[in-house]
């Protein structure tokens, strides 16, 4: 998973701005093969978590991102429910405060590439799920 800037707000200011909710609303991209091979559609409410939270977020399902990679958008509020489920697609909920060796940044949520077993110890595997029967599925 990756987090990226959206145009509709700076950091997190205007998450709360009802017009640029309509122009671009909290949503979980993902590739149409993942999706499929998951039973998702665009639109279905799903829930990305891991050892440190939970987002439940709408699927976007577009050919506009790489088989394998998903991403939310930095900046949104946390809005917890009554089970402290974050609402609003805040993708602070699923990452740490403790710094890569590599990025000496905030470590991201999983990277597989060449330095994977280096930063395995510093990342965490994320999930997925439709709703709460599921036991969830390997995101990355």
């Amino acid at each position: 998973m990756i987090g990226y800037h959206t145009k509709r707000r700076c950091h997190s200011i205007h998450d709360q701005n009802p017009w640029l909710e309509e122009v671009d609303p909290p949503a979980l991209w993902m590739h149409p093969d993942d999706a499929a091979a998951r039973g998702i559609a665009n639109g279905d409410m799903i829930e990305v978590f891991n050892d440190r939270g939970t987002v439940r977020i709408p699927a976007k399902v577009t050919r506009r991102i790489m088989r394998g990679v998903t991403c939310m958008s930095q900046g949104g509020w946390y809005t917890p429910d009554k089970n402290g489920v974050d609402t609003r697609g805040s993708i602070n909920v699923l990452t740490g405060v403790r710094p890569t060796p590599l990025a000496k940044a905030t470590r991201s949520i999983r990277i597989s590439s060449r330095f994977g077993s280096l930063l395995s110890k510093f990342n965490s595997a994320l999930f997925l799920r439709k709703n709460k029967t599921e036991g969830g599925t390997l995101l990355c």
